[in-house]
This record gives C-alpha cells, sequence and structure tokens, in this order.
C-alpha cells in the first residue's frame, strides 16, 4: 500500500476570504429585515411547539419561563418553551447555524431537542420516540448560552426548548446567527471500497462521523461512533464516483439517521428531522480529530482539530473512476434546427420525386424524433455503441475502441419545396433520416483521452449508412413517397468533445438498456441496446488537470461534422418527476371500490361513476408560495357541484365514502364548491383564492386533494355522490 504522508488540501486564502466575504454580504443582507417570534402557549412539550419559521440570520425568538415542566395543555410559566424552528433557503451549501438566549435575568438553558434511539451491535439501530437533549447550551462560549447545528441551505428544521428557574422572571431573546463553512479538501481516490478512520492517528479521542453525498444527503449507514470496543471511529463502505463530505466532530454526533449493523454503540441520540446535524459536546478544549482516508492506494492523513462547544469538522473529499471506460451505449438527444443536410453539391435528380419534377438541391433542417423501444430516456434520437472497454494508460491517457450506430432518427423540421416541369406546382415533403434498413452502419473507432479526474476528450468517426424517406404532405405533384435505402454513406467526425466519468448532478439520465426501432421502420424486428457505463459524452466538469476533482459540471453540445452533413447532438435530461402524485386510485388497489365498480389499473381515476368512467383529477401549474398558478382539473364528472378539498394526512388504502372512496381524510381543509359543466371543472376558478391561500399552505408542506362530486344517479350505493382519485403535491417557497 502507497502511503501520502500528511496531505491536506485546503482552499487559498484568498478563496477563502472571497468566499467569506461573499457569505456575510449575503447572510447579511437576509438579516436586513429582521423577524420576532414569539412564544404562543400552550408549547410546554414538541407535540405542543410553537412554530418558527422561516428563520434567517438576525430573526428572534422570544418568552419567558421560570421553569422546565413539561405538562400537556399548561400555560404556566414553570414550563418550559418549544419551537419548531426553521431557517430559511439558501444555496446549497454546509452552515453553522447559532441561537444564542439572552436576558437580563441570567439562568435560562437552550437544548437542541431529539429522539432516543434503540439498537444492538450487529443489527443496527431503530429510532426510538422518546423526547431526548440531544444538545445543551453552552456558557462556554461568548456570549454564552449558545446552541448550535449545522445545515445545508434547505430550510433545515430542529425542535428547540428554553426552560428557566424561579429567578428567571425577566423575558428571554434568542437570536439565530449564521455562518458559512468551507471544508477541508483532499483527494483525489479511486471509486470503490474507501476507509475513514479515527484509529491510529496520533490521539485517543472519543469521535463520531457520518459521511453526506455531493447533495449534503447523509447517506444511509455511512456513520461511526464506536468501532468494536474503541471509543474511535472506522468505516468501510463502497462509493461511486463523485464528491462526498464527512462531518466529524466528538462524541455524540447526531443526524437523523439510525446506527447501521456495525455500529459499536447503537443507542445514541438522533435529530427528529433530515438536513442537520449537531453535536452535543459543550467542551471548549482544542481537541485532535485527525483522521486517515484510503482507498487502498492512496492513504492521505488529515491533520484537523475542534475548539469551540458543540463544533462540527468537515473534510470533502473526491473519488474518481477507474481508468477504465466500460463498453456500453451512448444516448443523445438532436435539437431541432441544429443538424442538417445538403443536397446542393449533389441534388436528388430530376424525376426522383416523380415524372416532370425538378431537381432538389436545397438544404434540409433537422431535429431529432424520439426512437420507439424499451429501456429509453425520454427524447433520445441517436444511440452509439461501445462494444470494448476502453483501458487509459493512467491520467493523462490515451485510448481507441470502435464504436457503432445502433440506432437514429432525425426528422425535417420544416417540409422541403419540390416543383415540377421548371418551378411549377409546388409540393411539400417531410423528410426522414434514420438508420438504413437494408444495410447496416459499418464500424467507425473513437479516441478516448484522459485529461483531468473527472473525465477528457474525445475524437471519433462514425460511419452512418441512413434511410431517406421522403413524404408528402401537400400539394399534387410527384409521388406520396419516395425511400433511398441504402443511402450513401456519411462519416461523422467529432473533435475534442468533452466527456465525464458520471453526469455531475446535472440529470443526464442512465438506461439499463433494451430494445429499440432502430430505423423508424414498423416492419423492422427491434434490436437490441446495451446499458449506460460510466462514459457521458457531452458532459464537461471544470476540472484543469488530473489532480483536481471537477466541479459545476454542464452539458454541451457535440457537432457531428461531415461534408454536406452536420449532426448536432446533446446528453439528454432526466425528465423532471411529475409535480403530483397520483394517489387513490378506484382500481380496486387499497380498499376496494364499495361495489367493485373498479376503474381500469393504470388510468389513474376514481371508482366507476354513473357514466361507468372513473372521474380525475390532474395538476397543472407550480404549487409555489411566491408564484402560486397551481390548478387541480376534475374531468369524466357529472355536471352539477363538485368540492375540491385538501388534506395534510392520508389514510393510504382509502376509505369508502359514497359511490368512491376517500384518502385526503386526514386535516380536512375545504377549498371551495365548482359546478361542472360538459363534465369537467377546475379549481381555482372565478372568484377563488389561489390554493395556497383557500389551503393556508407554507412552503415545504406536502398536500393532498380530492374532489366530491354529485352522481344523482342511484347507481351503486344508496349516496348520490362519488370521489376522484387524489393527487399529493409538495409546496416549495
Amino acid at each position: 500500500m502507497a502511503t501520502t504522508a500528511h496531505l491536506t488540501l485546503r482552499a487559498s486564502p484568498a478563496i477563502r476570504s472571497l468566499a467569506s466575504a461573499l457569505s456575510i454580504l449575503f447572510l447579511a443582507s437576509l438579516a436586513s429585515a429582521q423577524t420576532n417570534f414569539p412564544e404562543v402557549e400552550p408549547n410546554s412539550n414538541k407535540s405542543e411547539a410553537t412554530s418558527v419559521g422561516v428563520m434567517t440570520a438576525g430573526d428572534t425568538i422570544t418568552g419567558i419561563t421560570t421553569g422546565s415542566l413539561t405538562t400537556a395543555g399548561s400555560t404556566l410559566a414553570t414550563t418550559g418553551d418549544n419551537f419548531r424552528v426553521r431557517t430559511a433557503a439558501l444555496p446549497l451549501g454546509i452552515y453553522r447555524h447559532t441561537l444564542t438566549i439572552t436576558s437580563s435575568t441570567v439562568g435560562h438553558v437552550g437544548s437542541i431537542r431529539g429522539l432516543n434511539q434503540l439498537g444492538t451491535t450487529g443489527v443496527g439501530g431503530t429510532a426510538g420516540t422518546a423526547d431526548v437533549s440531544m444538545q445543551t447550551s453552552s456558557t462556554l462560549t461568548v456570549p454564552p448560552r449558545t446552541n448550535t447545528w449545522y445545515g445545508f441551505g434547505k430550510q433545515d428544521e430542529i425542535y428547540y426548548r428554553v426552560t428557566g428557574t424561579a429567578t428567571t422572571t425577566a423575558a428571554y431573546t434568542s437570536t439565530l446567527s449564521t455562518s458559512t463553512i468551507t471544508p477541508t479538501v483532499v483527494g483525489p481516490f479511486i471509486a470503490g471500497p474507501i476507509t475513514i478512520t479515527t484509529v491510529g492517528q496520533g490521539h485517543t479521542t472519543d469521535t463520531d462521523f457520518w459521511v453526506y453525498d455531493s447533495n449534503f444527503n447523509a447517506i444511509s449507514t455511512a456513520g461511526n461512533d464506536q468501532f468494536g470496543t474503541s471509543n474511535q471511529s472506522n468505516l468501510v463502505r463502497t462509493y461511486g464516483p463523485g464528491t462526498y463530505y464527512i462531518a466529524l466532530s466528538t462524541y455524540n454526533l447526531a443526524n437523523n439517521q439510525v446506527s447501521p449493523a456495525d455500529e459499536g454503540l447503537p443507542i445514541e441520540n438522533l435529530l427528529d428531522f433530515p438536513n442537520c446535524v449537531a453535536n452535543n459536546d459543550t467542551s471548549a478544549a482544542l481537541t485532535a480529530l485527525n483522521v486517515s482516508i484510503s482507498d487502498g492506494t492512496t492513504t492521505t492523513p488529515v491533520l484537523i482539530s475542534r475548539s469551540t462547544p458543540h463544533e462540527i469538522v468537515w473534510i470533502c473529499f473526491s473519488l474518481s473512476q477507474t481508468d477504465t471506460v466500460l463498453a456500453g451505449s451512448d444516448i443523445f438527444v438532436s435539437p431541432a434546427g441544429q443538424s442538417s443536410a445538403d443536397f446542393g453539391p449533389t441534388p436528388l435528380p430530376p424525376g426522383f420525386f416523380g415524372p416532370g419534377s425538378d431537381p432538389f438541391g436545397g438544404v434540409v433542417s433537422l431535429g431529432g424524433s424520439p426512437l420507439v423501444g424499451t429501456g429509453l430516456p425520454g427524447g433520445v434520437d441517436t444511440i452509439v455503441r461501445r462494444p470494448l472497454d476502453a483501458v487509459l494508460p493512467g491520467c493523462p491517457g490515451t485510448t481507441t475502441i470502435p464504436i457503432e450506430l445502433v440506432a437514429l432518427d432525425l426528422v425535417s423540421t420544416n417540409p422541403i419545396v419540390v416543383t415540377f416541369n421548371g418551378g411549377t406546382n409546388p409540393t411539400l415533403y417531410d423528410v426522414r433520416f434514420a438508420a438504413s434498413t437494408l444495410q447496416p452502419s459499418p464500424p467507425g473507432q473513437m479516441s478516448i483521452t484522459r485529461t483531468s479526474v473527472s473525465g477528457g476528450v474525445f475524437d471519433s468517426q462514425l460511419p452512418v449508412i441512413t434511410r431517406a424517406a421522403f413524404n408528402r404532405v401537400s400539394g399534387t405533384g410527384g409521388q406520396p413517397n419516395v425511400n433511398i435505402d441504402p443511402a450513401p454513406p456519411v462519416i461523422l467526425n467529432v473533435s475534442q468533445a468533452p466527456w465525464s466519468y458520471d453526469e455531475g448532478g446535472i440529470g443526464v439520465p442512465h438506461t439499463p438498456g433494451g430494445l429499440v426501432d432502430h430505423d423508424a421502420n414498423p416492419g423492422s424486428p427491434l434490436v437490441p441496446f446495451p446499458a449506460t457505463s460510466n462514459f457521458f459524452p457531452g458532459v464537461v466538469k471544470q476540472s484543469a488537470d488530473c489532480i483536481i476533482p471537477g466541479v459545476s459540471a454542464r452539458r454541451v453540445t457535440i457537432p457531428h461534422m461531415a461534408p454536406n452533413h452536420t449532426h448536432v447532438v446533446i446528453p439528454p435530461t432526466q425528465p423532471a418527476p411529475p409535480q403530483c402524485v397520483i394517489i387513490c386510485q378506484g382500481d380496486g388497489t387499497g380498499t376496494a371500490c364499495p361495489c367493485a365498480n373498479h376503474s381500469i389499473v393504470g388510468d389513474d381515476k376514481g371508482c366507476l361513476n354513473s357514466l361507468l368512467i372513473g372521474g380525475a383529477l390532474r395538476c397543472s401549474g407550480r404549487a409555489s408560495i411566491a408564484n402560486d398558478n397551481f390548478l387541480l382539473g376534475g374531468s369524466n364528472l357529472l355536471n352539477g357541484p363538485g368540492l375540491y378539498f385538501q388534506s395534510s394526512g392520508i389514510a393510504p388504502a382509502g376509505v369508502v365514502l359514497g359511490d368512491g372512496k376517500l384518502c385526503a381524510a386526514v386535516g380536512i381543509v375545504r377549498l371551495g364548491v365548482v359546478f361542472a359543466s360538459g363534465n369537467m371543472s377546475m379549481f381555482p376558478s372565478g372568484v377563488h383564492p389561489a390554493i395556497h391561500i383557500a389551503g393556508g399552505t407554507s412552503a415545504g408542506d406536502t398536500r393532498h386533494y380530492q374532489l366530491w362530486y354529485r352522481d344523482a344517479a342511484l347507481f351503486c350505493a344508496p349516496a348520490t355522490n362519488n370521489l376522484t382519485n387524489g393527487v399529493s403535491v409538495t409546496w416549495v417557497p
């Protein structure tokens, strides 16, 4: 094993200074309009906690408490004050949030609340339900009585409690401050099994850490406090290429993740909510936290320490793929109008389109037509296969492999104009260029060069044999359909196009492989194509060499150039998840419809009504508090009144109500009544307020919607009403 001694890479002082200055300006702007959140009694425990949100730096919480009782429903000052605190959204990063108590009568104590954990080594932990004090305010800070937690700009939440004594008769104020954290950067390492350990690093500190992914999500089971019977930490886990973060501190570090099976002490307290992490150590002593990270070949000790109460130190490490680019498919989308075929140098001859047709020598503007098949992400119109692994000789390094066209489907963005008999009788034809039905394209080659930890560039030459199809869309001249198959081969060349080992978090989809209509000809059999691999053409990261990992990934176009032809492609994007999630289908799943009046599985409708079709509820627009254009639409209804309603919780299987079933059943709010016309209705309409106003929603709330409607026919149950399916949506700021 090769060992690298005491290598710690950090951001330069200039960069740290600039980042700090920008963060201070940003946070100061948030604090310019300060808000106070007074306690609302009763709030003696979590279930009664005063909702505090959204807090920004400089905002305050105020109240009066002279005790620590948790008596439910009590409004006496001798009970503690509980708050559910939510911070404002910030750019993705690491933030340290601190609540500091001030009062003219000293003696208040703040605490961050949590949950107990039950567990056994070899099995792992289970979150309990008992309220515990995860962190108690420190008196060693300046000013004293502070509580601190770390978040990532995702509107993190905590439960916060303030208690007092008989002498704390004056009001207290808890003020929020927020600062940005710059992690220590190490790496890169090779993706695969990674060992993170504080054992044998020159100290005996009782350590605790957890690993986060590039989006600051806690990775399940990726934490360790006690390695065997040692108070130090050791974790071996397998990670893919990317960027990761370690939250490292002394015992006890807590988030909302339960302990993995190999944890030696799986009974540590937890936090109630995701997207935040805290430590309970109130010590202000300088404490070594040195840790080592190893991929089995490179071992990097990181010399690091903490010196303030509740402090967590952060380390960023990157993992690159091995030097092998694995065989697989490359999938592309061809933007409309950026590809073309120029018939000028070799015009289609006279009579090609039928008797009297004039020569055609124009330029055909092309765009992609989505391929038909299985395993295909939306929009893909071009598939290229790399049948062999590409073993790169280090970084930098270059190797050459064969490639071949699997499928292609391009269509004209506008019809071409064909004339007859010297310029008369103009006739319009759509044009399609697809892979040849009669002759496969021969292999080409690709030279892949690795120039950085993240990826590099490639050159390729790809022979393409197409089927050119011309379909008459208007006019009377010529034949309705004309084909050239095979068309003359075209060699598409790519020079110095970027590639990356991973998609960089920008939403480029993966495919497991499948079958595809490769030539846009329904009469041809589908052909197989393999899965995508660790090669993402057209994805570039801002990494300059073989040392520094890439950041800020982006997609770029790749021009395939050839004489008289241009084919511009770009990596596809992951389709956006649906705004609404369909729930409560009346198709027999969950609770059965009352009279077996089930709608068709997959139609996502409610139970059948007297029209013998299920009422359907759909959504459109954006569920945004700041820009609410969210709409609910009902269809397949009986013309008459319908009540749109909202709930904060659901009965997952549904309960029978009238001729249908109700799922949006907990915390129901009536939004408004709309009369259906043409078997359809929409909310809001007319004088109705926006949905977030009608429903009293806030950013981050998940709400569920259904439509109750009249069905006067005695169709099923004695009741003359039914319900649509439901939809669920999470509201954003």
